[in-house]
């Protein structure tokens, strides 16, 4: 499983328990960012967490499903659907390349909270991103 960080514990019965966790949903990316080397690594379809390994989660206060970049998910919608049975607090992070598809879910799960990485002004950003015109795929969103 992709499930890389558990950040506060607190102690029920004695056993320590996440409240937080961060889900590498893939490793594949359309950017290719200055600062990240996952989409040299990019990992295959079949090898990514589904959603029904999900079900092992505990209740948690935060989920944050992460990338590479979550968008490029075709099933992320159920991987949100799941991750609601754990927590009322989700947040993707994104670079917001595939704003059809985070209007989409925003959509379909309003309460959903959807971080956009902007490494600054437009041609700042796309230098440091790698990648033409993805400030304003991300700045469309905001």
């Amino acid at each position: 499983m992709y499930i890389f960080n558990h950040i506060h514990i607190m102690a029920t019965n004695g056993i320590p328990c996440p409240t937080d966790a961060s889900i590498i949903l893939t490793y594949r990316c359309p950017m290719r960012c200055k600062m990240c080397n996952v989409w040299q690594y990019p990992t295959e379809k079949s090898k990514e967490i589904q959603p029904e390994e999900l079900r092992t989660l505990p209740k948690l206060k935060f989920i944050n499903l992460t990338g590479g970049e979550p968008f490029i998910r075709e099933d992320l919608d159920k991987i949100v659907e799941e991750c609601y049975r754990h927590s009322n607090r989700i947040v993707i992070s994104t670079s917001g390349w595939f704003e059809d598809r985070v209007i989409a879910l925003a959509k379909k799960f309003p309460n959903i909270g959807i971080r956009i990485s902007i490494e600054g002004l437009s041609c700042k950003n796309d230098e440091l991103r790698g990648h033409a015109g993805g400030f304003d795929k991300g700045y469309v969103l905001y």
